[in-house]
């Protein structure tokens, strides 16, 4: 059990958690799955087991009268009747006003799976006049005339009608504020490397929007996050035991076959903006000058410091008494005495030099020595940064399914060499006639388009090969979520 675990969790704890619920995740060897929901619940709440006061805000639910008081796994709650199967939830935390019920979901919804099946106890008249929302869906499904494909709305029915039956009984939850928060991830690809079809989580999405709608108002109150969402705010907790497990929930986020694309849509970003740049402001610089120039830019920051304000908070968390040491390999003067990174870092550091080359002079020279104007400078640099964007992207991809990192960034190192010195020859070259200049300006822009492209396609792949190497990526048997 301990390989599908992240370190620093309380493993027995957890082991207790699964061996005394009724869905044998751990006998029957589910828990071990690359699929396994169980396992990635385990390894996101396991580290609040004995500490649920150090269990961050959820998402969207600042009001519930944080910090938490208790945190469990596989926790059951009951009917308002004694026989039967009750809903078991995958985590179960109370605050001082609420108790919170959280259904997780990995694979699940993307699998094909068959009518919501509902017994006649759903329909005895014991869930009070607040639950009218969930009692519609409960009609919707039993008649035919509500259509889920990913989300298991029955199921969310079910854990709402346990929850409203804790909050009426004796025990800690009586009179709390009853919420079920459907936390979900949104998987790319399976473990297997088939792709997760795009439609699929979007239409996902929706059925759970949908479901929001039909039950707003009700008792129990339904809330919705992703696990990205989770996990990036828990990345900015003032705790530190908090802050290094999100860290390690976040590399374990993608599986071998998908983190070199996941770096790579982070620095797509960059060749994207600088193509943005280059569209807009040259033709603002000759149109209103430069204090229009960087107006815009003072524009752009502000606003994007307005998406700051609104989008990103540090949740106030109570620090528990005694936190564990940092987890072995994140930190610490020994990742300074690996000579394999530095070596590395130096090799990343001089691949950098020929884009930051092209991001700097290129304007320059194709300027000064092919004699381009305005607006054919900034078509070339777009295209440059576009290309950029897209081999970024693509090399993740590549990358990812053929299991090549290093590989691919020997063949960027060899290949930025030779178009540079391709471009190298060409510059030498001093034409000779008007036919002449004008194929060899075309032929040094295509070959500085190539050049910037190559040089700037290997990012994402390089970060995720040194992470490797610094040991930030989480090696557990964790798979993509």
């Amino acid at each position: 059990m301990h390989r599908s675990l992240l370190p620093g969790l309380p493993i027995e704890l957890i082991r207790a958690a699964y061996e005394g619920a009724p869905g044998n995740e751990i006998t029957s060897g589910k828990f071990l799955s690359p699929e396994s929901s169980s396992a990635l619940v385990a390894n996101a709440f396991g580290l609040f087991l004995d500490r649920p006061g150090a269990l961050p805000i959820l998402p969207g639910c600042d009001d519930l009268g944080w910090p938490a008081t208790s945190v469990r796994l596989e926790a059951i709650v009951r009917f308002p009747w004694a026989g039967g199967r009750h809903p078991c939830l995958d985590v179960l935390a109370e605050t001082t006003t609420a108790v919170i019920g959280i259904e997780s979901k990995r694979f699940e919804p993307f699998r094909s799976k068959g009518k919501t099946a509902l017994s006649d106890a759903y329909w005895r008249p014991v869930w009070g006049d607040a639950m009218a929302g969930f009692c519609r869906v409960r009609d919707g499904l039993h008649a035919g005339t509500l259509l889920c494909r990913h989300l298991d709305a029955g199921q969310l029915v079910k854990h709402a009608f346990g929850l409203r039956t804790a909050v009426h009984r004796t025990g800690s939850t009586l009179g709390k504020r009853p919420v079920l928060l459907y936390l979900h991830a949104e998987p790319t690809t399976w473990p297997d490397s088939r792709p997760v079809p795009g439609p699929d989580v979007a239409q996902h999405r929706a059925e759970i929007r949908r479901f929001a709608e039909l039950v707003a108002g009700d008792e129990v109150e339904f809330r919705h996050c992703s696990y990205r969402q989770l996990l990036d705010g828990w990345a900015v907790s003032e705790t530190k035991a908090v802050t290094a497990h999100a860290q390690a929930a976040v590399m374990a986020w993608f599986g071998e076959g998908e983190r070199g694309l996941a770096m790579s849509i982070r620095q797509m970003a960059l060749p994207a903006g600088g193509a943005a740049g280059a569209l807009l402001l040259p033709a603002l610089a000759e149109s209103v000058g430069f204090r229009g120039v960087y107006g815009a830019l003072a524009a752009m920051c502000l606003v994007t410091t307005g998406f700051v304000w609104l989008w990103l908070r540090e949740p106030p968390v109570t620090r528990p008494k005694g936190e564990p040491a940092a987890r072995p390999g994140t930190g610490g003067t020994g990742l300074f005495r690996n000579g394999s990174v530095w070596r590395t870092v130096f090799g990343l550091g001089a691949l950098c030099i020929p884009q930051i080359a092209v991001v700097t002079f290129a304007a320059v020279f194709l300027n000064d020595a092919l004699h381009l104007g305005t607006t054919a400078i900034s078509a070339t640099i777009v295209a440059v940064q576009l290309g950029a964007a897209v081999a970024r992207v693509w090399s993740g991809r590549y990358t990812d399914r053929r299991r090549n990192r290093r590989p691919f960034l020997k063949a960027c190192a060899l290949l930025t060499a030779a178009v540079y010195g391709a471009l190298a020859l060409l510059v030498a070259v001093k034409p000779t006639g008007a036919g002449h200049h004008g194929a060899l300006m075309l032929v040094g822009v295509g070959v500085l388009v190539v050049g910037g492209i190559v040089a700037s396609s290997w990012h994402g792949i390089a970060f995720t090969a040194l992470s490797h190497k610094s040991g930030w990526w989480c090696e557990t048997s964790a798979q993509p979520v």
